[in-house]
């Protein structure tokens, strides 16, 4: 998936409707309105759906990501998003555990080196069905704590039955950043994974680095997130829109460095064999507030931002 760095990189067929769906707003402006409201969340016939392509062209256009963006919590606010926890049910044992556990390992390495004074606790953005925050507790004796934030009640209810007597292990469907201004006392490992902050805006990105990089005690960033194919690090510091769902393509290394965080390990790659019903590419970071001793950057596969991977053979 490459990205829409401009309206000329979108496939011929959206662009063709965009334009009737561009036509069809002039001559029908309120049904225009009901779509930009609801883009998702309620079932759209046609000509409704060519009102919503055409929003998004234009904001592709103007790169008013403020407008995809709310395309993107209707999206996850809709029945798609049940279908996509329903298809995707294998995710952790076809994807993570196969292919990206290698972040794991590495942030172990980072908190063995750890004071043993030191308390540290974990949260997980987008826990999904969970099975990931009880793998990182399994293999992270060092964290006190764990937590998984997903905006979805419905998946939160569903873990808390699922792991009652996971004294270490909470659920909680919480904003991370009312969550990040109530829990700010010890060290922090913030999780992410299978690409969460690519339906993050630059700007709420920003902000979100800031106020880890503030707290009062060391944060580790760990991060699995996708990337648009073409999107090169070390010359695009941009943020892009790519894919079917319209995510955002963010330059992580450059916005964690400009939030005064050091990066400690990293691993950008294309998608593998086996992982071809998920994006088609993949970065891992973890990085840091405070550096800590360890051997963590001997598995370091990039030294700073990456051009686009090729494909591996």
């Amino acid at each position: 998936m490459k990205a829409y760095k401009t309206t000329r990189d979108l496939p011929v067929e959206k662009r063709l409707k965009a334009t009737a769906g561009r036509l069809l707003a002039v001559l029908t402006p309120a049904a225009a309105a009901r779509v930009y409201q609801q883009p998702f969340t309620r079932e759209l016939k046609y000509h409704e759906r060519l009102l919503r392509n055409a929003r998004q062209h234009q904001a592709i256009e103007e790169r008013d990501h403020e407008t995809l963006h709310q395309f993107l919590i209707d999206y996850w606010s809709s029945p798609f998003s049940q279908e996509f926890f329903t298809t995707f049910t294998h995710r952790f044992e076809e994807l993570f555990l196969r292919f990206h556990t290698d972040i794991v390992v590495n942030l172990a390495k980072q908190l063995a080196a750890l004071p043993e004074h030191q308390e540290v606790n974990l949260v997980e953005v987008g826990c999904g069905d969970g099975k990931v925050l009880e793998y990182l507790a399994d293999r992270l004796p060092r964290v006190k704590h764990l937590t998984g934030l997903d905006l979805s009640e419905e998946e939160i209810a569903k873990c808390r039955e699922r792991y009652p007597s996971r004294k270490r292990i909470a659920f909680t469907a919480e904003d991370v950043f009312d969550w990040l201004e109530a829990n700010s006392d010890t060290a922090l490992v913030f999780f992410t994974n299978g690409g969460v902050l690519e339906y993050f805006t630059r700007r709420q990105l920003e902000r979100l680095f800031v106020l880890l990089r503030n707290r009062p005690q060391p944060t580790w960033i760990a991060l699995t997130e996708t990337l648009a194919l073409d999107h090169c690090l070390d010359k695009e510091p941009e943020t892009f829109p790519y894919g079917r769902e319209l995510a955002f393509s963010h330059n992580y290394s450059a916005l964690l460095s400009e939030s005064g965080f050091q990066e400690v390990w990293r691993r950008d790659r294309p998608t593998k064999s086996g992982e071809e019903n998920h994006p088609t590419r993949w970065l891992q970071m973890i990085a840091a507030t405070t550096a800590v001793t360890s051997n963590t950057n001997a598995g370091n596969q990039s030294a700073k931002p990456s051009t686009p991977p090729q494909p591996l053979s």
